[in-house]
């Protein structure tokens, strides 16, 4: 079994790699992406949403919004808002208030 991985793109924090596995034939892309300073963001913009009468919603990695894409919600602006009101949108949430 001999797995080759090939790096493809490295661009503002996030890093795509392909993964071939010859023994099975299956072709995976990884996307990685070191979410400290994301997560130092949201905390950073819940702080300042205090001082302003501006709400940011949500700060979202670049692998929720192709996750969101891939299922459909993320151009779906009723999907989107029910999503954002959702419990899984959590981690990503600045304002907590309902969409």
């Amino acid at each position: 079994m001999s797995e080759t991985r090939r790096l493809y793109m490295v661009d503002g924090g996030i890093v795509r790699e392909t993964i071939y596995d010859d023994a099975d034939g299956r072709l995976v892309v990884k996307m990685s992406q070191n979410l400290d300073e994301i997560l130092a963001g949201i905390a950073r913009d819940q702080d300042n949403m205090r001082r302003t009468t501006m709400k940011k919603v949500a700060t979202l990695p670049a692998f929720v919004v192709e996750d969101l894409t891939h299922r459909g919600i993320y151009d779906d602006p009723d999907a989107f808002d029910a999503w954002l009101n959702s419990s899984e949108a959590d981690p990503w949430r600045v304002w907590k208030g309902r969409v």
